[in-house]
This record gives structure tokens, C-alpha cells and sequence, in this order.
């Protein structure tokens, strides 16, 4: 390591012996070296010498070593500030690595050299023959601390454009004499810290020009649909030789008990359900069935319990009905496997001196009661529906939505922030 002294303020800067330039700005004070000689001002910037990041510090950016050769304070005609650390390889004085902070919000430059390397870096993002979003001003270095080989100019008005479409960025800067053009993206506090071996940043505050959102929409959105094709496949072809057939079909007859068994039967197949269906002739009446499905293997049970209740009449010299003579219900998620159903039914007692009654008054007519003599039961094996997927499906268009709704919301902020 070499040392370089400055006749301002004695400070002594440690560089790489093999580090050479010619203009240098101290870091400590407003003194300047060009063309072999001194320029001392007694003016120091307390705000700039506050700094995390030191002129000098050697790092490793992408397998290479550089040293922090600058550092820039600037601001743009709308009072914006922001600091731009330089970052010169040591093996080369060519390929200059810029990081641009503001707000505690990080950029990653470098300069771009040809249109196509635009599009190369952005990947097709950004197009410098066919640019859209972008912030316009002029702007000018306030301070600068820096080792190199050209002028910084401190104090000179330049146009600066920018254009961005996140995360990535394309200024355009205009010199009097000169331009020079930036390809950049966000970079996160965490990767800064890493490469330039520091515990501590400034705090970021709001949204940054290229900060990306949280979640990526286009990728979610990929994910989604392919998560919801594959549970659609996986159902066709989980179920592709499943057959429905009928398992049971019987007239209970309440003349002949109230509990009834049947034959055992083998379920064959993947996981499926029971749709049971009941019928009764009743009018303003009930009928029940209490149906208890036994897996003869593992003695496992699984219950259900329906009623059957058709009620019609007048009111008002309207005429109303409530409920059907028919009820449908289902036991899901039966594996294969050897069963037998044990049914067990019950209806509206029946009175003892009549079996059918008429219920008249002046502002109600129910109509004839009639008491069931049977339950007609069906039941059938069937595949289960794809209610549980489309759950899911809508579960996950839910979130993607609701997603798109607060990256909307961050959009808008960060165009309120910055442009």
C-alpha cells in the first residue's frame, strides 16, 4: 500500500500500489489535485465526511476486486439528492463499477457501451430506441470526495434522463463536451452490505425508483395456473378407470320394523363418495332415516342422518308449500373396501284412532295429513367432484388478486415518491 497525502488538511489516503491517477478530490476536505498540482479550499462538508462507506475501502464485486475510488454527492433541479460510490477494479482503469444510493434505496450501475447491451442487460425491458417511463431534470455534482483519471466537475450543470421499467434502470447523462449512458438495477441493503463488508447502511424511507415488488405477479401467476393444472390432471387421472354404479336400492317399510341391515358389498377404486337419496309419500308430515355405513374390515363407522318433510296448505287464501317428498345427502371420502349399511327409520307417530286428519280453521288450511308406509333408499358409489379442487383453484385466484390489488397500491406509491 502507498500513501497520499493532502496539503489541505494532512489527510493521508492508503491506496494499492498499483492504483494510479490523476485528478483526486480529498476525503476530508474540499482540496483538489489536477495536472500536477493543488487547489486548497478551506470549506468542509461535515454531512459528506458522514459516511458508512470509506474512499480507499477494497472490495469484491462479481469475482473482482475493486477499490472505492469516489464518492459523489449530487442533486437534480428538484432539490432530489442522492450519492453515487465509484468503484474502480484494480486490474483495470476500463470497467468502472457504480452504486447509487438514496433514501437507503440501492442501484448497481455500469456504463452501457452499445443499444444492444441494453437490451441484453434488461432483458428486453428497456429499449433505448422505444423508451416510456422516465424523470427528466438537470442535475450537478455538490461534493466529491475521488481518485481518477478524468474530472469530475464539480459544481457543473448536466441533463440527466432516466428511464425505468422495474427493476432495472437507463440514465442518459449530458455534459457540455461529453455523454454517458447507465445500465443499472435495484440491489438490496443485504447484498451492499456483503460486498462492502459493513454493518450498518442508512435507513431506507418510502419506495425506491426500481425497488421490485415483494412478490413477482408474472411468476405467482405462473405458478397458480400450473398448481391448478396439475390438480386437474391429477384428479382425471387418479379417477381415469373408476366406474359409478348403484350399491343399494330398497323400500324400507315401516310395517316391518324400524331397523334394517344389509348384505355386505366391496367398494372398488380410488377414495369416492356415497350419494344417498330418500323418497316418501307424505303430505304434512315427517319421515327419518339414520343411516351408519361399517367398514367390515376395519370396523370403522361413519353416520348419517336425514329427514323428509313435505308440508303444504293455505294462509290468507294463499296457497304455500315447504319441503319435498324427496332429500338427497352424501357420505364423503370412502375408501375401497368391504361394507354393510345398517339403516335405522323413524316417521310421525301415528294417532291411534285415525290414520289421516283434516286441519281446518277460519285463517289456516294445512291441508290432508298423510303418514308414509315406506322410505325408498338409493345409494349409489360415485366419484368425488371436483368441489375440493375448485376450492383451491378459487383459494389461490383469491390471493393472486388481492396480490395484484396491493402491488397496485405499492405502484402508486412509488410513482408518487419519485416522479
Amino acid at each position: 500500500m502507498k500513501q497520499f497525502e493532502c496539503k489541505g488538511c494532512q489527510f493521508n489516503a492508503e491506496l494499492p500500489d498499483s492504483f494510479d491517477f490523476e485528478y483526486y478530490y480529498c476525503p476530508e476536505c474540499s482540496s483538489s489535485y489536477q495536472n500536477n498540482r493543488w487547489l486548497t479550499n478551506a470549506n468542509r462538508n461535515e454531512y459528506f465526511n458522514n459516511y458508512y462507506i470509506k474512499i480507499g475501502k477494497i472490495v469484491s464485486v462479481g469475482n473482482k476486486e475493486f477499490i472505492v475510488s469516489g464518492i459523489l454527492r449530487k442533486r437534480n433541479s428538484d432539490q432530489f439528492y442522492w450519492t453515487e460510490y465509484i468503484l474502480t477494479p484494480l486490474d483495470s482503469i476500463e470497467e468502472n463499477v457504480y452504486f447509487s444510493e438514496y433514501d437507503g434505496h440501492w442501484i448497481i450501475l455500469k456504463e452501457a457501451k452499445s443499444d444492444e447491451e441494453v437490451l441484453t442487460y434488461t432483458k428486453g425491458k428497456l429499449d433505448p430506441n422505444n423508451l416510456r417511463r422516465y424523470r427528466k431534470s438537470s442535475a450537478k455534482v455538490d461534493e466529491c470526495k475521488a481518485f481518477g483519471f478524468y474530472d469530475f466537475n464539480p459544481n457543473e450543470d448536466y441533463s440527466l434522463e432516466e428511464h425505468i421499467e422495474v427493476p432495472y434502470i437507463y440514465s442518459v447523462e449530458k455534459y457540455e463536451q461529453s455523454l454517458q449512458k447507465f445500465i443499472g438495477q435495484h440491489i438490496t441493503q443485504k447484498e451492499v452490505k456483503e460486498i462492502f463488508q459493513v454493518t450498518k447502511l442508512p435507513n431506507k424511507i418510502g419506495i425506491g425508483i426500481v425497488q421490485p415488488f415483494l412478490i413477482d405477479i408474472r411468476n405467482m401467476a405462473a405458478i397458480f395456473l400450473a398448481a391448478a393444472l396439475i390438480m386437474f390432471a391429477a384428479n382425471i387421472f387418479t379417477y381415469r378407470n373408476s366406474t359409478e354404479y348403484r350399491v343399494y336400492e330398497q323400500q324400507l317399510d315401516f310395517n316391518k320394523g324400524k331397523i334394517f341391515l344389509t348384505k355386505p358389498f366391496t367398494l372398488a377404486g380410488p377414495t369416492g363418495n356415497l350419494d344417498c337419496h330418500f323418497y316418501s309419500l307424505i303430505r304434512n308430515s315427517w319421515a327419518s332415516c339414520f343411516i351408519t355405513l361399517v367398514n367390515d374390515e376395519t370396523k370403522d363407522k361413519v353416520y348419517l342422518s336425514k329427514d323428509i318433510e313435505y308440508y303444504y296448505g293455505t294462509e290468507g287464501g294463499e296457497s304455500w308449500t315447504e319441503g319435498s317428498n324427496a332429500a338427497s345427502s352424501n357420505i364423503c371420502g370412502v375408501q375401497a373396501g368391504t361394507y354393510h349399511l345398517e339403516f335405522e327409520i323413524s316417521r310421525e307417530e301415528v294417532p291411534v284412532a285415525d290414520t289421516s286428519a283434516t286441519l281446518i280453521s277460519s285463517e289456516f288450511n294445512a291441508g290432508t295429513k298423510s303418514f308414509p308406509e315406506n322410505i325408498q333408499v338409493s345409494i349409489d358409489w360415485k366419484k368425488p367432484s371436483l368441489w375440493n379442487v375448485n376450492m383451491v383453484v378459487l383459494f389461490l385466484l383469491g390471493i393472486l388478486i388481492i396480490t395484484i390489488i396491493v402491488n397496485a397500491s405499492f405502484e402508486e406509491k412509488r410513482n408518487q415518491q419519485n416522479f
